[in-house]
């Protein structure tokens, strides 16, 4: 498509626009490595409402991650986000233009132009932020972005750990890129990042610098027999998915609301245990730590749902949905 393009124009300036989803690039036709053929890059970072059996069941802050996540590939090709109305409240809709922007778009494309002309809540509300939303990119711009690295390397995936969107729904300040970040002070490793051949020899030298890595057990048992002897855990041949139902740190115990998934199958070594999580009467590490060289290691015993929970969440609450139509049908 770009070549006999540019023979026909010279003058064309080719845009790719990425969809709002970065754990299937690595399986479709289009990876974050085509940006190089293309003039800029926009990005999807629609999310719609999460409560939607059709496309909901995504934290809100995956529009953010992906915007993110491309940018540190593509540089400042990356220059506009794409969202839209579909299965949006007013505060959906605006809530992707705010994403966007903090993310570093410097243009917002709303798609459709159907949908504009039929009219939405949610586009008076974006009239009425708009001069606080160019407010807000003004000084977006003017500042590059600080916080913790997670690293996902392009074309990898990984069931287990879609833990930035899960990061940043808890407010830690995460920042995807693409390539190893040598120069972060804080860097989370979660279990894409075994993606990359070089990733032990990356640690190691990271470590020297005085970093600290954050690891999650699936990383740990994906690297074999010397990540769980640089992290000091065993990580059991497979992961073991459970809920506690408490959480214990300096020996004061706290009960837990909502049970939290953890990987039952991690067990400490000689490092230090900072937090543990109780299953019935047995605690397990929740988070450890280790230090090697002048850095140190942590392990975060975190466990998220997969795109594939996802599916069949969408499933399970369609065929409810479904049957209650059915059944109040029936009923009248």
């Amino acid at each position: 498509m770009v070549n006999p393009t540019r023979a026909a124009h010279r003058q064309t300036r080719l845009i790719l626009k990425f969809p709002s989803g970065t754990t299937g690039f690595s399986s479709t036709a289009t990876t974050p490595a085509h940006a190089e053929h293309f003039d800029e890059v926009w990005v999807g970072t629609e999310v719609r409402d999460p409560e939607t059996r059709r496309m909901g069941f995504v934290q809100p802050t995956q529009g953010y991650m992906n915007y993110r996540w491309l940018a540190s590939q593509a540089g400042s090709k990356v220059r506009g986000a794409w969202f839209d109305h579909i299965e949006c409240s007013a505060q959906n809709f605006l809530d992707q233009a705010y994403l966007s922007v903090l993310a570093g778009a410097r243009e917002l494309t709303l798609f459709s132009l159907n949908d504009l002309m039929a009219g939405h809540p949610g586009d008076a509300l974006l009239a009425a932020k708009w001069p606080e939303l160019c407010g807000l990119a003004e000084r977006v711009q003017r500042k590059p972005g600080r916080g913790i690295a997670f690293y996902k390397p392009a074309g990898s995936e990984g069931s287990e750990n879609l833990t930035w969107r899960i990061a940043g729904m808890i407010g830690l300040p995460v920042l995807p890129v693409a390539h190893y970040p040598m120069d972060a002070a804080v860097a989370f490793l979660p279990v894409q990042a075994a993606a990359d051949p070089k990733l032990l020899d990356n640690m190691r030298r990271h470590l020297k610098r005085g970093a600290t890595l954050v690891l999650t057990p699936a990383l740990v048992r994906a690297l074999g027999p010397e990540g769980t002897q640089l992290a000091d855990v065993d990580e059991g041949a497979g992961s073991e998915a459970d809920s506690a139902r408490t959480m214990r740190m300096e020996g004061e115990s706290v009960d837990l609301d909502t049970p939290l998934e953890v990987d039952a199958a991690l067990k400490a070594g000689d490092c230090r245990v900072q937090m543990s999580a109780g299953i019935g009467e047995r605690q397990v590490p929740f988070l450890t730590a280790r230090a090697v060289g002048r850095g140190r290691i942590l392990v975060l015993n975190v466990r998220t749902f997969s795109d594939s929970d996802s599916a069949r969440r969408r499933v399970f609450v369609g065929a409810k949905e479904a049957w209650l139509a059915q059944d109040s049908g029936a009923s009248g």
